[in-house]
């Protein structure tokens, strides 16, 4: 078997493999990925892409899993080794992943035999159509903001600022690479941000997959207030009306408790698909303990001349 690591110069070729979508991921700044081919072939028969992800610790870093697929017992169990492998390396204590429930009993089998629970739930991810999204956003009224701009008339000095600022204060939405990824990667015309006086007081930043589907990346208000929150993604919709078919779907993550109340509210309906989620602690190398000495100033005096 020879594996094959996913770089934005070969990602192209496993492309139909892999989906455009988790293709699309391959590059970013904490995300990697590689696929199992054996020897005398070219197409793979095993592929895993994943990101990296900080813990509540600043110092643990955790693995979640995209992406999994392979054609046999053997090319998933080499697969899964070299992950491990790569797991322990880099030093996640944990790895775990909200899969598809149409995930395959290979995979399946695969990841229980690697040590990962398997556990069947509803994904935090729903899906919701624009015209949807807008009827219910605007039943109590279509009003706009001045304030409320779209993404595309911030000059780049005051978008890496904002960005600087989100991710200083612990904002990524659902990207934790949120300061590496360029302006580009957000719709400018449709993601808007709520700003008076150089003040930043809520964001909405939209990205458009290669599917065709759009994807809520960053909800943010500066306050408690989720009247800010709401004025933004009324914008956003304004826009999207202007570019997008009604009918174009929105992911939305409920990655947090604000978006997660706002859905209840607004979207009481909306469902995330049924998926598989599963965790592993990863088993980790004892980490030496350093012997660090503390001197006071006389100590420090008297251990200089001995030199």
């Amino acid at each position: 078997m020879q594996i094959i690591g996913l770089t934005k110069e070969n990602v192209n070729d496993y492309e139909d493999f892999l989906t455009k979508d988790i293709a699309e991921y391959i590059g970013r700044e904490f995300t990697c990925g590689f696929v199992v081919a054996r020897d005398d072939e070219d197409k793979p028969t095993a592929g895993i892409v994943w990101e990296l992800r900080r813990g509540d610790d600043e110092l643990d870093t955790n693995s979640r899993i995209l992406f999994i697929k392979a054609y046999d017992e053997e090319s998933a169990k080499v697969l899964l080794d070299e992950y491990t492998e790569s797991a322990v390396l880099v030093e996640c204590s944990t790895s775990s992943f909200s899969l598809p429930s149409s995930l395959g009993s290979v995979e399946k089998s695969a990841l229980e035999k690697a040590g990962f629970s398997l556990e069947e739930k509803e994904s935090s991810v729903f899906c919701i159509t624009l015209a949807d999204i807008g009827m219910a956003l605007f039943k109590y009224g279509n009003e706009t903001d001045a304030r409320i701009k779209p993404l595309r008339e911030a000059e780049d000095r005051f978008f890496d600022s904002m960005i600087a600022g989100l991710d200083m204060d612990g904002y990524r939405g659902n990207c934790e690479d949120l300061p590496f990824l360029p302006r580009e990667y957000f719709d400018n015309d449709v993601s808007c941000y709520y700003e008076d006086n150089e003040e930043v007081y809520a964001v909405t930043l939209i990205h458009m997959k290669p599917s065709g589907k759009a994807e809520l990346a960053l909800l943010y208000s500066l306050d408690d207030d989720p009247e800010n929150l709401i004025r933004v993604m009324k914008q956003a919709v304004i826009y999207a009306d202007d570019k997008y078919d009604p009918a174009t779907k929105l992911l939305v993550d409920r990655y947090d408790d604000r978006i997660r109340e706002l859905s209840e509210e607004y979207f009481p309906k909306a469902k995330g698909i049924t998926v598989f989620e599963g965790i592993r602690m990863e088993e980790l190398p004892e980490r030496e303990e350093i012997d660090i000495r503390y001197y006071n100033e006389e100590e420090w005096d008297d251990d200089f001349e001995e030199y």
